[in-house]
């Protein structure tokens, strides 16, 4: 889960080139900085030829043109293989799919990087939610999960929770505010080629809310 996110712009970021790879983020970080950080994540990993081959394993039992298979499948395999832990001493971490794989846990951003890289390899458009949440005890945490879009249609993939399945997710009576984010592949490749400056990074802007 997401910790609350502070006034405070997030301190200098850095990508660890060394495969794979690591987006790190300081503490203190928006909203819009937890997102670029994570699509810098994802930009990395739909551009690794290791990930683009487990998302075609990942959903090979499906047809091209089942995306109720396709979406769901790519879910549950990353559901499989990845176990929730939560941030890395309170530092906000973003890695590869391929770095959450190898080492088998991440926290909510993770998950959420893996299965939109998953789809993303397999050719649909894909983004984050990110909401805040308030508990019946008056607990409130931040948290994030996949969205895939089909049309106007954005279906949530939210992998952390034991019992949800595809399309499941929090109860909206416990959502005090939700914020979607489309996830442009040309945009972010583009910034990757040109040398992948966080500084340089492209802004994310929220979509409109969801009727």
């Amino acid at each position: 889960m997401m910790h609350a996110p502070q006034i405070l712009r997030a301190a200098p970021v850095r990508v660890e080139e060394s495969r794979p790879a690591t987006v790190q983020w300081g503490t203190g970080g928006g909203i819009d900085d937890r997102v670029r950080g994570m699509f810098a994540a994802l930009t990395i990993s739909v551009m690794d030829p290791w990930t683009q081959e487990e998302a075609y394993r990942a959903v090979a039992g499906c047809p091209q043109d089942d995306h109720e298979c396709i979406l769901s499948s790519a879910f549950r395999w990353v559901k499989s293989k990845v176990t929730y832990r939560g941030e890395l001493a309170g530092v906000d971490t973003y890695k590869s799919a391929r770095r959450t794989l190898d080492v088998g846990a991440g926290d909510c951003d993770c998950f959420a990087i893996c299965i939109d890289a998953i789809n993303a390899c397999n050719g649909y458009h894909v983004g984050t939610r990110i909401i805040h949440q308030r508990d019946d005890d008056g607990s409130e945490l931040w948290h994030a999960y996949a969205l895939a879009f089909m049309g106007d249609i954005r279906i949530p993939y939210d992998a952390t929770v034991p019992h949800f399945g595809p399309g499941d997710e929090v109860d909206p009576r416990y959502v005090v505010e939700s914020f979607d984010f489309l996830y442009h592949p040309q945009q972010w490749v583009r910034w990757k080629l040109s040398g992948g400056s966080l500084a340089d990074a492209p802004q994310p802007k929220p979509l409109r809310p969801r009727k």
